[in-house]
């Protein structure tokens, strides 16, 4: 995005108390053609901010930025003070200082250089371990449906309302400057709400610090990213922090049926509740007041779509969902409660709007032939225990009454949490007949330590029921074409992506890493078109 016009002084980013002007050219004006954290972004007559910790990689980004043309940059103050080469290098630019540079310093730069974008959008941030992406995009198309122009921000798709439509997203939350950049120009586009995917890690960082949202909502939590929180009950308090930035009229959204729920809505000081629950005999209230209900009944459950009764304010709605399991069913309803909140829903229109919704790339998205032919394959972005087996409980029953078998094809991503890989073992094997353990991103760990961690302990009763592959390639391959028509294949773990990351060079473990492209639609689709039926014995 161009940077404002007229683009800002320098000296107008540096309202913050926390920030000081140290060197530069008095009181001249020092316009701000851009303003990044990342020196390889930096332009000539920019602004480059030093987050992070300091250290001899942080002076070099800040060394590439001045070669790069900035006219100005904010340091850390110890460093400032303590490096006579470092005040020596940046001698010509202004300099502004401050005792912790971070993203939460640098989204009120990036707030000060945009002009608040956020304050001209109503806000809806999606928290909690499995389900953000599905809740976001369902939420933004029915608040498209009920007549805004909300654009999205999330694991899939950046979408700040461009005619040319979305783009592959990075990062689930942008950086603090990216994601105000992104919100000015869902400002200049037209959008009038923002939605977005909020991780435990940008709320741990900073990322969204001094946003202010209009409805937060929890899908769930379970084990994941402890290799970064350490323990469930940080990661949890890293989640809750979104629900102590609404606004004071702001709403949380919460899966009562799961048992973080309570804390987060500890935090919700002057906003209002409302709880979602699958299952029947849940009472819900359509008054308006501090605390809701919602509910998701279920009542038909088939491979290609869902059918349930959606009942809360608005009302009693039965819809069918182009969408499979009831985890979605519980998606579409906090999608719904949440567009509620900002967008008053008649039961009719819901209906008809939830019949209307999407696919979400990689989220049981299937695979097939054009001639219909071999077994039913999705692939499914699962790659935490309990996002697993939920996923493949959905599709056993689906698959036995076809007379089929379910193969797992699944993986555990390296350089974290190694206490969640017998785990994973453990939920493909849950359900699945038989199961695929291959690669998933290993980044700079080996291959085979993560493999052989995930089948740790594994009984031989149950080894049985396991192949062990390093190809993810191969593994697919295998799996579709081993199986028989009535059968069903879940790839899962990489859904989306269309990449794995690994060690670079091959076999340095532990060191840099490279992406190469891999989708696992595109191999699937490769292996079905190979695919011919079994044998027929005689």
């Amino acid at each position: 995005m161009r940077p404002p016009n007229p683009p800002p002084a320098f000296d107008e980013l540096l309202t913050d108390p926390a920030l000081r002007r140290v060197s530069g050219d008095g009181g001249e004006r020092t316009a701000c053609a851009g303003l990044t954290d990342d020196s390889r972004d930096a332009v000539a007559g920019g602004v480059f901010v030093a987050r992070g910790s300091w250290s001899p990689r942080a002076k070099g980004f800040v060394e590439d930025a001045i070669a790069r043309g900035v006219s100005a940059v904010v340091v850390p103050a110890a460093a400032w003070e303590s490096d006579p080469a470092l005040r020596e290098g940046l001698a010509g630019v202004a300099v502004a200082v401050a005792d912790d540079v971070d993203q939460a310093l640098a989204g009120r730069l990036a707030d000060a250089y945009f002009g608040h974008p956020a304050r001209g959008l109503r806000l809806v941030g999606v928290t909690g371990t499995n389900g953000k992406t599905t809740v976001a995009m369902l939420t933004q198309h029915l608040l498209r449906a009920s007549g805004l122009k909300p654009g999205l921000l999330g694991t899939v798709w950046t979408d700040v309302g461009e005619e040319a439509g979305p783009r592959p997203a990075e990062l689930t939350t942008p950086g603090a400057i990216e994601l105000r950049r992104h919100l000015a120009a869902m400002v200049s586009n037209g959008c009038d709400t923002a939605v977005m995917e909020v991780s435990s890690h940008a709320l741990d960082q900073g990322r969204v610090a001094g946003l202010a949202f209009d409805a937060a909502v929890f899908t769930n939590l379970t084990q994941d990213h402890l290799d970064y929180h350490g323990t469930m009950d940080a990661y949890a308090a890293a989640k809750a922090r979104l629900f102590t930035m609404l606004k004071p009229q702001g709403w949380a959204v919460v899966n009562g049926d799961d048992p973080y729920a309570e804390v987060m809505v500890a935090g919700v000081s002057s906003g209002r509740v409302m709880r979602t629950r699958m299952g029947r005999g849940v009472t819900h209230d359509r008054a308006d007041g501090p605390e809701q209900s919602a509910s998701a009944t279920p009542e038909s459950l088939e491979s290609d779509r869902s059918t349930a009764r959606f009942d809360g304010p608005w009302g009693s709605a039965s819809a069918t969902l182009p969408l499979v399991g009831e985890h979605n069913l519980s998606n579409a309803l906090q999608a719904a409660a949440a567009t509620h909140t900002l967008m008053r829903t008649s039961a009719r229109e819901l209906r008809e709007r939830l019949a209307a919704c999407p696919p979400v790339p990689g989220r049981l998205e299937p695979v097939r032939r054009k001639d219909g032919r071999g077994p039913s394959v999705l692939v499914d972005y699962a790659h935490t225990p309990d996002a697993l087996e939920r996923v493949a409980s959905t599709l056993k029953p689906l698959t036995e009454k076809r007379g089929g078998r379910l193969i797992v094809v699944y993986g555990c991503g390296g350089d974290r949490d190694r206490t969640k890989r017998p785990k994973m073992t453990d939920a493909a094997l849950a359900f699945a007949d038989h199961a695929v353990l291959t690669s998933d991103n290993p980044r700079s760990e080996d291959p085979q330590r993560i493999l052989d961690d995930a089948a740790a302990g594994l009984a031989a009763v149950r080894r049985d029921r396991l192949t062990i592959q390093v190809d993810r390639a191969a593994a697919i391959h295998a799996a579709i074409t081993g199986a028989a028509g009535q059968d069903t294949v879940l790839i899962a773990g990489k859904g989306h992506e269309d990449y794995q990351v690994l060690a670079d060079p091959p076999g340095a473990f532990g060191g840099a890493t490279k992406k190469v492209h891999f989708d696992d639609r595109e191999h699937a689709a490769a292996a079905l078109r190979r695919w011919q039926p079994p044998a027929v014995a005689c």
